[in-house]
This record gives C-alpha cells, sequence and structure tokens, in this order.
C-alpha cells in the first residue's frame, strides 16, 4: 500500500499547516488549493472530520484513534498505519485520501484495499477465500466462492505473478 499511500499522506515539512490552522480564516481555502478540491467540499470533510474527534491544531493523535473500536479490526488498523506516519491522522491527509479514494479506478482502489489488507503484501488464495466466506455467508452463495476468487484473481492478476 505504499506506493498508494504516498498519494494521500504529505510528511511534516510539506504540509500546508506550516502556513495556517485551524483558527485562521484560510484554512479551508488553503486546503481547497492544496487538494484542487472545491471550497464547500473541503467545508464538508472539515465539518466530518470534527465529528471523528480532531483536535485543535486540525489533527486526530494516535491516543485518540487506538480508543475507538475500529482497533478490534485488522483492516481498519491496517488503514491508520498508512497515515501514522507522524503519529496522527492530519486534516490534509485525510482529505488527500478521500480524493484518492474519489479518483482512482475501481481496479486502483481494489488494489490498494488488498494491500492494505493483508500489510502490503499479496494476499494468498487461501486468504481471500476465508474473506469471501464471510461475505457470502447465504448458502446458496457459498457454492461459487472457489470460482469467484478465481475470477477475482484472474482478473487483478492476469500474468499470475501472485501479487
Amino acid at each position: 500500500m505504499g506506493q498508494y499511500a504516498s498519494n494521500f499522506t504529505v510528511p511534516d515539512k510539506d504540509a500546508v499547516t506550516k502556513h495556517t490552522n485551524p483558527k485562521k480564516a484560510n484554512w479551508i481555502t488553503v486546503h481547497a488549493v492544496s487538494s484542487e478540491l472545491s471550497i464547500a467540499e473541503v467545508e464538508r470533510l472539515w465539518y466530518r472530520f470534527q465529528q471523528l474527534g480532531c483536535n485543535e491544531n486540525g489533527e486526530i493523535p494516535e491516543a485518540d484513534l487506538q480508543s475507538l473500536p475500529i482497533q478490534d479490526d485488522a483492516f481498519s488498523r491496517n488503514i491508520l498505519k498508512k497515515f501514522m506516519v507522524n503519529k496522527k491522522v492530519t486534516f490534509e491527509n485525510f482529505v488527500r485520501g478521500l480524493k484518492w479514494c474519489e479518483l482512482s479506478s475501481v481496479e486502483e482502489k481494489v488494489r490498494g484495499l488488498f494491500r492494505m489488507l493483508y500489510n502490503s503484501q499479496p494476499i494468498p488464495k487461501a486468504i481471500f477465500t476465508k474473506i469471501l466466506e464471510r461475505v457470502y455467508s447465504q448458502p446458496q452463495d457459498k457454492q461459487n466462492i472457489g470460482k469467484t476468487c478465481d475470477t477475482i484473481y484472474k482478473m487483478m492478476d492476469p500474468k499470475n505473478s501472485g501479487k
């Protein structure tokens, strides 16, 4: 996922927060310009980020994230690891991550999610089969899990490279 996370994580030295903070009038505008999103969209994202519990610096520190129930889920933990380079999720990285989700193709999103799910390693078919077994819980769906898994792997890895 590193190649994907680099699209939405910004090192502190390059962050727009060097030029602004949530108390300044230009907070939304600076983020809109840096992310190439509309001011209205950045305002909505800022409202949502505040609902998630950001602090007065526009960040969600690692300690706050560890108290959330999402820590019980391996997938959520792996997503957060990609954001936690600086031991916090910044508003800028949050915006960039959501923009990546909006602009990426379905194939790129699936590849990225697969990488996040298994710590940037290719997911073995056996583990993916177990995931499908949990997703498709109805008996009539379970009979096609092997075929579904094979189809997905052929589509995502046409050269059968294991990645």
